[in-house]
């Protein structure tokens, strides 16, 4: 044993079809040699119910990229239609304790910077409480 561990990093096509995909992966992986690093962002856009799939899957998840979408474009983190306030809850109730960063990337290129990160900071100590 080499005693590494991985964590896997997703996007959307994992989440297509149902998440038959992330699923199989779960399933066919070793819990004490592969992790999850889950990019909500890309699973919501392949219309992953995040919340329920959190709590599912949660003892496997060490981290989040968070991403905020809005008809299709991505948005600054609170402002779209990512379920920001459940899935906070959910890890409130389970004591989760892993990472949770904000992922600000366009695809039009667009760099935005602090027109971006200022409402997603403002959004995660409103939902996290820090």
């Amino acid at each position: 044993s080499t005693g590494i561990k991985l964590a896997y990093h997703n996007h959307g096509p994992e989440f297509a079809a149902g998440g038959l995909e992330i699923e199989a992966l779960y399933r066919s992986t070793d819990p004490a040699r592969v992790d999850f690093l889950t990019d909500c962002g890309w699973a919501f856009s392949a219309k992953a119910n995040v919340p329920e799939f959190f709590a599912k899957h949660h003892k496997r998840i060490i981290g989040f990229h968070l991403r905020d979408f809005k008809n299709g474009e991505q948005v600054p983190l609170g402002r779209g239609d990512f379920p920001i306030r459940e899935l906070a809850a959910v890890i409130k109730k389970l004591n989760w304790q892993g990472w949770t960063i904000n992922e600000e990337e366009r695809l039009s290129g667009e760099k935005p910077g602090e027109k971006a990160v200022a409402p997603a900071r403002q959004t995660l100590k409103q939902v996290f409480g820090k």
